[in-house]
């Protein structure tokens, strides 16, 4: 079914209502990082507000003013794909990774001797605009905007064409996933669910179902308690995150197993129950033996303690190097498995009749990502980067980016957050220092911010976009330009609003430290760990590169030829990303209520208990929405509801 005129313009109207409201709750309230997970809160959010609240209103206003199934999913869309640019992925990081080694140069480190290296294109030259964001506009001064504006013409047409091609990768492979693998796409359920018609009124038959409010009721309880606890502390809380399972003082070798906590999100563990148990528990299971590993390794003096990801570290058990390798290995198998649906995909691209609507949408993705990816690989150029280097880094980077949308699809596993560029991990391990240069490395340091999950998922969650056209019959031909021009759109508007909010609030030391502080001087610190070591390719890292690649194509082999194998090789990639710690425990609970309901009620009673882990999702993002109003209103700052 085609989209409305007023699904495009809701869908567009969204995007910049996501643009402002994120650096508002992220920065000014210093609030759980909407744009940080999947599905991203700011999105839901508003899905919620024009399913009960807009949407009733226009339609008793008027019949005709309703808004339809596909006016809001598709506004649903629009906002997946542009949530984390308006968060971490662009508005709210590049500001201090383009001023932070300026701002923060000093004789101890010596920043100053690195500064020209970076690319003049993207610095903002007027210094006292810097000094203000960072500290704050002196009372009745005049907001230095013009300064930024170089910056964002500089930086667009990147973040555009990176997002715009794996937005033509993901229509490229959509069908493989959707309609042939039939991956269970858990994060996308109750977005589809809570926007059915309803059989009478106006409100969805989801939101009549008692069982679903009784999950709501759980995450409220705890909510509630947890946050009234923050304006009286008299209050008993009940603590949720970081609940240490090692004893304290615990001495080598068990300490290599720090840390060990326990962290409940009522979210993930209903995700995990909707979705196949074999990916949750495999992630737990390797978990587990990744932390055996280290106490191992501390036992026999060759692990470190704590846990390293630096790129200079070989130590055992080189976590990163496991994550890297799998993930290639990972992708290159599912790839092979895909060859048939992808030799169907070459003949209609190169077929010279015209061929219907998703022949020609084909087309277009095929040669928009080659547009796309000449254009990602071209700036590089321009910043200073050879073309061989900008080619290979923007390869390995759309295969993390595509493993990253498969954890997602496939595991409903919505926290991604890694320590570590994947990317150029690898970059270094085959080539160190010594045969990439310092231009590039300050290049290659400051793009992760933008190209790989660091607090957040990397590329417009088109996946679960696409998922959800199949599921309502949006024709992903009109989806496309929808959402590229909401990627656009919110691209700008969060910049902007990024920029003007910090300079008005008190400036970015004040308001977040870890961002403006941190996330300045992070690319710099570490190309000075990696300057100062002047290595060249190393053969430990390559080793477990090509140890983490094999144990990957092994259990991918198990896990097709033998039905009895439960170990998936997605839980052995993603046992060792810095998020695990706080993901396991939620992961475990999921899968053990899918596996007894299952087993001891049958798949009757595992399709009745949804709604109640729907409502486990709900009552967690209706809480969230809840605290931010009240903190607000109440000018609270800092209240994270879920410990991010």
């Amino acid at each position: 079914m085609p989209l409305r005129p007023r699904a495009l313009v809701l869908g567009l109207l969204c995007a910049l209502a996501l643009a402002i409201l994120t650096p508002y709750v992220e920065i000014v309230l210093g609030a759980t990082q909407i744009g940080a997970f999947a599905p991203p809160a700011g999105a839901f959010l508003i899905l919620v507000v024009l399913v009960l609240f807009i949407g009733p209103v226009l339609w008793r206003i008027s019949p005709r003013l309703a808004l339809e199934r596909n006016d809001l999913l598709a506004a649903y869309i629009v906002m997946l794909a542009v949530a984390t640019i308006c968060s971490c992925q662009f508005a709210g990081w590049i500001v201090p990774v383009i001023t932070g080694p300026y701002y923060y140069a000093n004789e101890a480190n010596k920043y100053a001797t690195l500064t020209p290296f970076a690319p003049e294109l993207w610095r903002v030259d007027d210094d006292l605009a810097v000094k203000y964001f960072y500290e704050g506009l002196p009372y009745g001064g005049r907001l230095p905007l013009l300064p930024w504006v170089k910056p964002l013409l500089v930086w667009f047409p990147f973040v555009l064409a990176f997002n715009v091609g794996f937005l033509c990768i993901s229509v490229l492979l959509g069908r493989q996933w959707i309609d042939r693998e039939k991956l269970s796409f858990p994060l996308v359920q109750l977005p589809l669910e809570m926007t059915l018609p309803p059989e009478r009124g106006v409100v969805p038959e989801l939101f009549r179902n008692k069982l679903m409010w009784m999950g709501v009721a759980v995450p409220a309880v705890f909510h509630t308690l947890n946050g009234l606890r923050r304006f009286w502390p008299a209050i008993p809380g009940i603590q949720l995150h970081l609940v240490n399972l090692l004893p304290p003082g615990s001495g080598k070798p068990w300490n290599a197993a720090e840390p060990l906590w326990i962290c409940v999100y009522f979210w993930l563990v209903a995700l995990s129950y909707m979705c196949s148990r074999d990916v949750p528990m495999s992630i737990v299971f390797f978990f587990f033996l990744f932390k055996i590993e280290a106490i191992i390794g501390m036992a026999l003096g060759i692990g470190p303690n704590p846990e390293t990801r630096a790129f200079t570290s070989n130590a055992f058990p080189m976590i990163v190097a496991q994550k890297s390798g799998g993930t290639v290995a990972l992708v290159g198998m599912s790839l092979l498995a895909a060859r048939p649906y992808l030799r169907e995909v070459g003949r209609r691209i190169w077929e010279p009749t015209a061929g219907d609507g998703e022949t020609m949408t084909l087309r277009w993705a095929f040669y928009g990502l080659l547009v796309c990816f000449g254009l990602v690989v071209a700036w590089v150029n321009l910043m200073g980067m050879p073309i061989w280097l900008g080619t290979l880094l923007f390869v390995l980077t759309y295969v993390f980016v595509l493993m990253y949308h498969r954890f997602m699809a496939e595991g409903g596993v919505n926290l991604l957050w890694a320590a570590q560029s994947g990317p150029n991990y690898m970059l270094y391990g085959f080539f160190g220092t010594r045969y990439i240069d310092t231009r590039s490395w300050v290049i290659l340091l400051s793009l992760p911010y933008f190209i790989w999950p660091f607090k957040g998922l990397v590329g417009p969650q088109s996946f679960e976009g696409l998922k959800i056209a199949s599921e309502v019959g949006i024709p992903w031909q009109q989806l496309m330009g929808l959402i590229v021009g909401g990627i656009a759109l919110a691209a700008v508007i969060s910049y902007w609003s990024t920029i003007v909010m910090v300079y008005t609030h008190g400036g970015g030391i004040a308001l977040d430290r870890y961002r403006f502080e941190h996330v300045g001087i992070r690319p710099f610190s570490e190309l000075r760990s990696i300057v100062d070591a002047r290595e060249g390719p190393q053969v430990a890292k390559i080793m477990g590169f090509a140890i983490s690649g094999a144990v990957v194509v092994a259990l991918s082999e198990l896990w097709w030829m033998l039905p009895w194998w439960r170990l998936h090789p997605i839980g052995f990639v993603l046992s060792t990303i810095f998020a695990t710690r706080y993901m396991w425990f939620s992961l475990l609970v999921g899968s053990m209520l899918n596996w007894a309901i299952n087993r001891y009620g049958g798949v009757k009673t595992y399709r009745n208990g949804r709604p109640f882990f729907l409502g486990l999702i709900f009552g967690d993002f209706l809480m969230l929405g809840v605290w931010f109003v009240v903190c607000a209103l109440t000018g609270v700052r800092g209240f994270r509801l879920f410990g991010d």
